[in-house]
């Protein structure tokens, strides 16, 4: 009785010490304050530029229309085209059946398109209007935005050192000495240092005004421009409230490290400490679930584990919380899952010692009687059954797949539902690979009996002009059987390439099918399901046809229907159209094109898919609040269609990859696409006779096509 007390006395105390340990690993760390952030810094600079930028045009009392001022205002709300079409919507949804108010609207649809057309024709007309409203920003809303700006660069010159140049060879800076002509070393020495802060250099692309808002197209034509890149160096002022924050919460996060080093020092006390105590069977403390079976064991330590892990995130917390208690008791079991994990491992690794008793303990786990189960039940079942089973797993291997790639972790059920089916799906590809082993030697020795009796045959009749038939049989068998092997190696790939792109459409049906056999649904929410699952079942219907489409070209099945064709008034006419969804998603697309139309002889219809494959790719992969360029140039034999976007994701991908068939960017599976897009593209573009490069520059995604002119 006194041994048991002891042991859970020592058991109670190594628990409390490692509790203890993973209590101040976990104090949570305190990172700057919001104060000193990057966003901050790249704001100042915005504020910097746009206040030498109104305080030179209010000290000129006036301002001079110049080109790029006068391209800003023209295409401020798109081209030409694009202008008039949307000023012919306008009015189309005004049409009324009485003639005279018809005759009215359509005289001041005309006029607008007419001064449309104006802003376009006559640039000295466009200057004017630039001048005039400019000054009227100038006197009205000039002096308040100035003002408003010199406040903020004040605040900003009380908190950072700083010396900046933008691309224009303009020099801010509030460091007594510094001049444009230093370095940013020499710049760095400059400054008055701070003791535990580092200078930081920054080298960023700004917009002096976001779009959209009031003053963006005043700002942006006043600059001339709508980025500006600004370089240099900053330090927080010493003395001032940032740096007393940044000083304080550094000491803090110092003080904490110091527990952290405590805690890491306790926790490893306490494993040695046990691992020595039970290793050497100095203490057994008694736990029921060494009876059970040691894989059963394991399962549960790994699911407490993970639901340990999965909450070890919202566990950090500040040093003299109240709520302490609420942390402490996962604490406690993650303490309990470690210490009882470590006494099942010592116990086996010593158990092994004896193969006797490790064999008993292999043949009383769940594993060994399961596998058992499922080989006497796989052998005696039918062939239909059989591949039934196969089939089953494909579809849970699917579904594995899927949670593991979208990270569908918001409740508990789905790690653990993943985890069990991760081990389900290891095992069971063991067992399939074992009955296929097992089947392959039943096989061997039914083909070596065949042999030994052909052989018996041969010798006895001395047949040897049948031997020689029979290599050649031979030979024409293992010749079938390699391209058998070849075919259904490309049917492989085949099949996985599609199931991989299937699969996720395949799960919402079968799930919101299962959601409509209920019978307490609205009708709305029927509707509802009903819609998604025709949604998904079209995005299906759209990846096989890629896929048929694919086949065609590459196999020279499809047939190209040329003629003479505008390029550039192709690409007008798609982007029209497409005109609504970027505005819906705040992208600006701006399109340039030669005065006059370029010409080439292409399939109006697949050059038609081409354009509005790469719109559509535009469309969904760009940055909000951007702009898309799409550009048509002419060569002397050749015509170069460039489109220009940036990507709303890091791109990491190989550019030349991204042509590749069924490849997709990292960041962009969340999307409906079949992987095909640019893969068509560029067996349209190659069957014209023409090339496509794609090619990628930070977060700048560019593609260009070129086509032979029409002679």
């Amino acid at each position: 009785m006194a041994i048991k007390w002891k042991n859970s006395l020592i058991v109670v105390v190594l628990g409390t010490i490692m509790t203890l340990g993973l209590l101040l690993i976990n104090i949570k760390v305190e990172y700057h304050v919001s104060d000193y952030t990057m966003e901050d810094i790249n704001e100042g600079m915005t504020n910097l530029y746009k206040q030498k930028l109104l305080q030179e045009i209010t000290d000129k009392g006036e301002v001079v229309p110049t080109d790029e001022m006068v391209e800003i205002y023209r295409n401020y709300y798109g081209d030409l085209s694009t202008q008039i079409k949307s000023i012919q919507k306008e009015y189309s949804h005004k049409k009324s059946s009485n003639k005279d108010i018809q005759k009215e609207l359509d005289k001041e649809e005309q006029e607008k398109i007419n001064r449309i057309v104006e802003n376009f024709t006559d640039n000295d007309q466009v200057k004017q209007k630039i001048k005039t409203e400019s000054q009227r920003y100038l006197e009205k809303s000039g002096p308040k935005e100035l003002a408003k700006v010199s406040d903020q660069v004040e605040k900003f010159s009380k908190n950072y050192q700083y010396a900046f140049s933008d691309d224009k060879g303009h020099f801010y800076t509030n460091i007594p000495g510094a001049t444009a002509s230093m370095s940013k070393q020499e710049m760095k020495k400059a400054m008055t240092p701070v003791k535990g802060i580092t200078v930081e250099t920054t080298n960023s692309m700004l917009y002096p005004e976001t779009y959209p808002s009031s003053n963006y197209l005043m700002t942006v034509m006043l600059a001339g421009r709508d980025t500006v890149s600004m370089t240099g160096v900053y330090l927080p002022q010493k003395g001032s409230d940032l740096v007393t924050s940044i000083l304080k919460l550094e000491n803090k996060n110092k003080k904490i490290a110091t527990y952290h080093k405590i805690g890491i020092i306790l926790l490893s006390f306490t494993i040695i400490i046990w691992l020595i105590l039970v290793y050497f069977k100095r203490l057994s403390p008694s736990i029921p679930w060494f009876k059970l079976p040691i894989d059963s064991v394991i399962i549960f330590y790994i699911i407490g584990s993970l639901i340990y892990l999965l909450n070890l995130p919202y566990q950090s917390f500040q040093i003299f919380e109240r709520k302490l208690v609420l942390h402490i008791i996962p604490l406690v079991i993650g303490s309990w899952i470690l210490i009882s994990a470590i006494t099942s491992v010592i116990r086996v690794i010593q158990i092994k010692k004896s193969s006797k008793m490790f064999k008993q303990l292999w043949h009383q786990t769940l594993m060994f009687r399961l596998n058992k189960w499922n080989e006497m039940k796989f052998n005696q079942s039918s062939l239909v059954s059989q591949f039934i089973i196969v089939m089953l797993n494909i579809i849970l291997a699917g579904y594995t797949a899927y949670t593991l790639t979208h990270g569908v972790y918001d409740w508990i059920i789905h790690p653990l539902f993943t985890l069990l089916s991760m081990i389900w799906l290891i095992y069971f590809l063991v067992f399939m690979l074992r009955y296929a082993s097992e089947y392959n030697k039943l096989r061997q020795k039914q083909i070596d009996f065949l042999k030994k009796i052909d052989e018996a045959e041969t010798t006895s009749h001395g047949f040897k002009d049948n031997l020689t038939n029979f290599e050649k049989i031979e030979t024409i068998v293992n010749h079938a059987k390699l391209s058998e092997q070849n075919s259904n190696s490309l049917k492989s790939e085949l099949l996985t390439n599609i199931g991989h792109d299937l699969r996720t459409p395949l799960t919402s049906i079968i799930s919101y099918s299962d959601l409509l056999a209920k019978t307490n649904l609205t009708t709305v929410e029927q509707n509802d399901y009903v819609d998604i699952i025709s949604r998904k079942a079209n995005h299906m219907k759209y990846l096989v046809d890629d896929l048929f489409t694919i086949t065609k070209i590459e196999h020279g099945e499809i047939s190209l229907v040329k003629e003479d064709i505008a390029v550039d008034q192709l690409l007008q006419q798609i982007i029209s159209e497409q005109t609504d969804e970027f505005k819906q998603r705040d992208l600006a697309i701006l399109y340039r094109k030669p005065e006059e139309s370029v010409v080439a002889s292409v399939d109006g219809g697949k050059m038609w898919r081409v354009f509005d494959n790469l719109l559509g790719n535009a469309l969904k992969y760009s940055l909000a609040h951007t702009r898309v360029y799409v550009r048509v140039m002419e060569g002397d034999d050749d015509i170069l269609i460039e489109v220009k976007n940036i990507a709303n994701y890091h791109l990491n991908e190989d550019a030349d990859r991204l042509i590749d068939k069924f490849q997709r960017a990292d960041e962009s599976r969340h999307t409906e696409g079949s992987g095909l897009g640019l893969a068509i593209v560029q067996s349209i573009i190659e069957a014209h006779g023409g090339s496509l490069k794609v090619s990628v520059d930070g977060d700048m995604f560019k593609v260009k096509v070129s086509l032979k002119k029409s002679l």
